[in-house]
């Protein structure tokens, strides 16, 4: 009977050390995915302030000249010409395209910007929505502009960057006042 005893034991001692095993994983697990989830809401809402910064840039430029803004940035074809890096600096807008974009265009380290400035001196009339390209059209003489921030993480292939966000706005000539 002992010797039944004695065996019955080491089973229920295995079985509880198992047990606790599988506990500690999946707690462990857990942990590691909260992490990871933390990582990436943190990193996200860095490239959702980069692009802030990107149209607050373009922001500030068309309210220093609004004139020499949509002359320097009237619709260009073809229309990946409308897209400008943004260094880390917030420095000038070089035509670019995203494949022409180096390091010393990544903010923080991390984040390639780039803006998209689509502005056409003759709409037709237009009600606003997308055009051809399917870009945003803003109504009247306004000014579609978009700030896209990329950025790569664990989850991307070879580096690339395969995380984005993009905040979009139309601008308008406010000092242009109509009687």
């Amino acid at each position: 009977m002992k010797n039944n005893e004695k065996g019955s034991t080491l089973v229920e001692a295995i079985m509880s050390l198992a047990l606790v095993t599988v506990i500690i994983t999946a707690v462990v697990s857990a942990v590691i995915s909260s992490v990871n989830n933390s990582q990436s809401s943190n990193e996200r809402s860095f490239a959702l302030d980069y692009a802030e910064e990107g149209l607050d840039l373009l922001r500030d430029l068309k309210g220093e000249d609004f004139t020499s803004f949509t002359t320097t940035y009237t619709l260009k074809t073809p229309i990946e010409n409308n897209y400008y890096c943004l260094s880390d600096d917030d420095g000038a807008l070089p035509d670019s395209t995203l494949s022409n974009c180096t390091s010393g265009n990544v903010a923080g380290g991390k984040y390639l910007r780039k803006v998209f400035i689509h502005y056409n001196p003759a709409p037709a009339a237009s009600p606003g929505g997308r055009n051809p390209q399917n870009t945003v059209v803003c109504a009247g003489s306004g000014i579609f502009v978009s700030s896209i921030v990329y950025w790569s993480d664990s989850k991307c292939e070879n580096g690339s960057y395969c995380r984005s966000v993009e905040l979009n706005s139309c601008f308008y000539n406010t000092g242009v006042l109509s009687s």
